[in-house]
């Protein structure tokens, strides 16, 4: 707390001085300007003129300042001050002109001026936000309200007013979106089914430049996105939207952007300090503390740069769910005890190194004879594991830096070089829970662009920094104090009546004073826990030669079975040193450390054809990727190559507009190549009809076609994680584990079964149960969907808007549980996995990517509307209904769906504006039905549960300041959003926010 303390202290001294600073500085510059205008006036060249004038509210007549004053068609434009006063410089030679300006919160507007003059321009309030420009849905500038499919957005006075942490996860309040949370700074965002804690069907963008990790190929947003001052705008299209935007947007989209410096200008810091765990149910009341800061400038209208920072410390939300999780079919186990603790084949499941078990039964010869159990009992039996907080001090935080230099070359074209840096410290679910600890990523954009096209090229990299996989930890932490084999002999020599006397005697003979009951599993496991090295005996090495060893063989043996120290529990020191030591070990040399420094380098263009026809508009663009692996074999097997990979595509668009531009025709085609994959092709067409001629009133339907390649690790990853191991789904991965098995005339034979039709094989014994998985190579997975809508204004102060949309998804990517042989027998005359290797436990398990049979059909509605029923209050409310139904061989072998949405949701978010005194309030709600969900590391069920988001919002009157009181989840409405994932509590928090452009 004393760190806590000294940044409220820090940050209650230095952001008063800089703010008073700041409105000082601004004075200063006002004085100046007004005593300089006349000599500037005189100064002026013939080559130019000065465009100047005044910026009010329609209603009020109160000047509205920081308005933006843009001439159309062209990179001049300005700000006005804080008397709402504007002066433009042009050449001369620019007249006439179309000015527009612009202010959040009030209708934009137009004015065609023919020479120079003093202008008086008065913007109408706007009740409602329906009339804001998007450019996402067409690639094109067009209204919200005409775009051929749905688009959500938040503009900045939705982004100042939310009372969620980051803008990002106001997202949820939004139609139709859902956000699976696996950590406080790990949020995924996602549309229409079909997620996961690592979505990579929904694509994010900040200014263009994606969003991904490289080496993981899903976007970190809320660790990689810009700080709250610094974003203008975000648009989110929900749905397929691979024709303009490539195989990543298969689900959905998100575009972020930033402040562009010519139009904020100045100095902008925000500082929220606060706490959670308030209801100390898993550790005591916990700081949390975010900074951020944005600066622009710009010379002469022509230069501009700008920095931005943001910097979040917090103690994380735990995963504390102990549900026994364990497959007991076919075995005894509930005949010895329920699911749980007491169980000898328990599997917490945020407990770790407890799913490493095996089956025992009486022909089960993997340790020798000395560890057969009598017939009839098999037993699944686990080793004791480790909480997931023992492993992961839940510390997080989060750091971003960016910067760029603006260059405005002449009137239409402007160049820009943005840097970006991230790093921190988070915690992410997949096939199991991996710390992403001091995780780095950076990326390096140069564009030119103009209102006709724009050409960009960047590089993103990132670094794991010291990364690790807390499952796997707990396993090598075992591992290391006993040998998986020495803790299951000694587990069942304590167990089996025939062979506890022998123990029983060894430990008399080296005058212990424990003894051990025979066919007690606590006291079995009890035993095994416990250094029995010293029942090492000669006594024991002679008992193996009378069994038919030789001496070498029952010395090794002897050892083997006897071998390893006591259980370390965490209160221990050495846990502490034993687990760092893992940590800092890569995975390919035996320890849990991931090494990742992929990157990709990604070069885009676009060029606008605005006047081919006077009702004919088309954009053709075109990207090229290029990634290059690098995990050291930790992840990829590129241990002694590097792997690389291209994409390319290309994408047209056409749009004629017809009956006066009441009705839009759009078609859209785009044809994408990979290099391990053919040519893929994403076909759109649309249609957008304005109801009537006051265009208040919108139908709109659109078909379109889209696909997704499998990711860099669904083609490559090749990494164990204990429980199993994961494969990619390339043929070349189904032949190094010999998973198929080639014959003479070079065709394969299957060497694998599913894993639930073995499970089903030993419970019953009938060998007609094996299944076999049908191994393909992998394949991109594609989706058609149909879209209908309607969206207007019914009044000036209601929105209404309802969607229904219908998909069929086919070669869905996902993974599949396989059975394969053991490593040491590929390649051998006992490669070909039979039915006796299997009763003898000589089989490996392994999760491998591949594309799920038939299709699935998904489809949903969405309904919301906006509601301005007073001129200071606004309600915004939203349903959202979503399902799915697969064709029956989806099911077959164990094929992981993942839909992972709920059927019913709703949301609903109450604003009060400037109320009383400049207070205002913003209460938000969402309710989400029950979830069945789904994914590499866990399967089950989440309840349904409702969460309430405020804030108290006051601006003051005379300064550029806003204080705002607010929490999240206020009533501690305690849930988990992903199965095995955190419990989420309540968290309160004071934001200070400095920044001349707050509503």
């Amino acid at each position: 707390m004393g760190e806590y303390f000294r940044f409220i202290a820090v940050w209650g001294v230095i952001l008063p001085l800089v703010c008073a600073q700041e409105i000082r500085t601004r004075g200063t510059k006002q004085k100046k300007k007004a005593q300089q205008k006349e000599v500037i006036t005189a100064q002026q060249p013939t080559t130019t003129i000065r465009i100047q004038g005044i910026v009010k509210d329609a209603q009020s007549k109160e000047p509205l300042p920081y308005a933006y004053i843009k001439v159309q068609g062209s990179v001049y434009g300005t700000v006005s001050d804080e008397e709402g006063r504007f002066s433009l410089e042009l050449p001369a030679t620019s007249l006439p002109v179309v000015l527009e300006i612009s202010y959040l919160g009030y209708h934009s507007d137009t004015i065609y001026l023919k020479q120079s003059q003093e202008l008086t321009i008065e913007l109408q309030p706007q009740e409602i936000r329906t009339q804001e420009v998007v450019i996402s849905a067409s690639r094109i500038s067009e209204r919200a309200l005409e775009s051929p499919v749905s688009i959500e957005t938040m503009d900045l006075r939705a982004i100042q007013q939310t009372p969620s942490i980051t803008p990002f996860d106001a997202l949820v309040f939004l139609k139709g979106v859902d956000i699976v949370t696996s950590s406080l700074t790990f949020r995924v965002i996602n549309t229409r089914g079909f997620t996961g804690t690592t979505n990579t069907r929904f694509l994010v963008r900040i200014d263009g430049l994606d969003l991904q990790a490289p080496g993981l190929n899903f976007p970190i947003t809320t660790m990689m996105s810009p700080p709250e001052i610094d974003i203008a705008s975000m648009e989110l299209l929900p749905g397929a939207n691979s024709a303009l935007y490539g195989p990543n947007a298969f689900n959905g989209l998100l575009n972020v952007y930033t402040k562009d410096p010519f139009k904020y200008p100045g100095l902008s810091v925000d500082v929220k300090l606060g706490a959670n765990h308030w209801d100390g149910v898993d550790t005591t009341l916990q700081p949390f503390t975010e900074f951020a800061f944005r600066y622009a400038h710009t010379f002469s209208n022509r230069l501009g740069f700008k920095v931005s920072g943001r910097y979040l410390r917090a103690t994380d939300w735990f995963a504390t769910n102990y549900e026994d999780v364990a497959d007991y079919s076919g075995t005894k186990n509930l005949e010895i005890a329920p699911p749980g603790p007491s169980n000898p084949g328990y599997d917490g499941l945020n407990i770790y190194g407890d799913e490493v078990s095996l089956r025992f039964h009486a022909g089960n010869t993997q340790f020798g004879p000395m560890s057969l159990i009598p017939p009839g009992d098999t037993i699944r039996i686990a080793r004791d594991g480790y909480v997931e907080r023992a492993l992961f001090d839940y510390g997080t935080y989060s750091a971003k830096l960016s910067g760029g230099v603006y260059y405005r070359i002449n009137t239409r074209l402007q160049l820009e070089l943005i840097s970006n840096l991230a790093m921190g410290t988070t915690m992410y679910q997949s096939g199991n829970r991996y710390v992403m600890d001091n995780v780095k990523y950076h990326s390096h954009k140069l564009e030119l662009k103009s209102d006709r096209f724009f050409l960009r090229s960047y590089v993103a990299l990132e670094d794991a920094g010291d990364s690790y996989d807390t499952r796997l930890t707990a396993i090598r932490i075992n591992e290391a104090w006993k040998p998986n084999e020495a803790w299951f002999a000694q587990y069942l020599l304590a167990y089996n009546p025939t062979t506890n006397a022998i123990v029983n005697g060894l430990i008399k003979e080296v005058g212990r004073t424990d003894t051990v009951p025979a066919l007690d599993h606590e006291a079995a496991r009890a035993f095994a826990n416990k250094d029995n090295r010293d029942l090492n005996t000669p006594t024991l090495i002679t008992l193996l030669r009378f069994m038919g060893y030789s001496q070498q063989e029952a010395e090794a043996y002897a050892a083997a079975i006897t071998a390893g120290t006591a259980r370390i529990t965490p209160d221990n020191p050495r846990f502490q040193q034993l687990a760092d030591s893992i940590k800092n070990i890569p995975l390919s040399q035996g320890g849990s450390r991931f090494v990742d420094k992929t990157m990709f380098y990604h070069t885009e263009g676009q060029y606008h054809f605005k006047d081919l026809l006077p009702t004919l508009q088309m954009t053709l663009g075109g990207s090229f990727r290029y990634f290059v692996l690098n995990s050291q074999g930790t992840i990829f097997p590129d241990t002694f190559q590097r792997i690389t990979i291209y994409e390319v595509g290309a994408y047209v668009q056409v749009i004629q507009k017809l009956f006066h531009e009441r009705l839009k025709l759009i078609a859209s085609m785009r044809v994408d190549k990979s290099q391990n994959f053919d040519p893929q092709y994403s076909p759109r067409v649309a249609t957008v009809f304005a109801v009537n001629k006051r265009r208040t009133h919108f139908l709109r339907a659109s078909l379109q076609s889209a696909f997704r390649n499998p990711t860099l690790q669904g083609q490559y990853i090749d990494l164990d994680i204990g429980a199993f191991h994961y494969i990619g789904g390339l043929q070349q991965f189904n032949e190094k584990y010999a998973l198929i098995l080639p014959q003479g005339d070079g065709t394969y034979i299957e060497n694998a079964y599913v894993e639930s039709s073995v499970e089903r094989f030993l419970e019953t014994g009938d060998s007609t149960l094996l299944q076999r998985p049908g191994i393909k190579p992998l394949q991109p997975e594609k989706v058609t969907m149909a879209e209908i809508g309607y969206k207007g204004t019914l009044t000036s102060r209601f929105f209404f808007e309802v969607v229904g949309y219908y998909g069929r998804y086919t070669r869905l990517i996902t993974t599949q549980p396989v059975i394969g042989p053991l490593l040491q027998d590929i390649g051998t005359d006992t490669a070909y996995l039979t039915v006796q290797d299997i009763l003898a436990g000589r089989y490996r398990r392994y999760r491998r990517y591949t594309n799920a049979p038939g299709f699935i059909d998904a489809w949903g509605v969405t309904v919301g509307f906006q509601w301005a029923f007073h001129k200071k209050w606004t309600l915004a409310a939203n349903y959202t209904y979503a399902d799915m139904q697969a064709d029956e061989s989806v099911f077959q072998g164990d094929i992981l769906i993942g839909f992972n949405t709920p059927k019913h949701k709703t949301a609903l978010v109450l604003t009060g504006e400037k109320l009383w005194k400049n207070f205002g309030v913003v209460v938000n709600h969402r309710w989400v039905d029950i979830t069945r969900f789904d994914d590499g590391f866990a399967r089950g069920t989440i309840p349904a549960y409702n969460v309430v988001d405020m804030a108290i919002i006051y601006n003051l009157p005379k300064y550029p300041i806003q204080l705002k009181l607010g929490g999240t989840n206020v009533l501690n409405n305690r849930h988990v959003e992903v199965y095995g994932g955190p419990t989420l509590a309540n968290l309160y928090y004071v934001q200070i926010t400095y920044d001349p452009y707050l509503y």
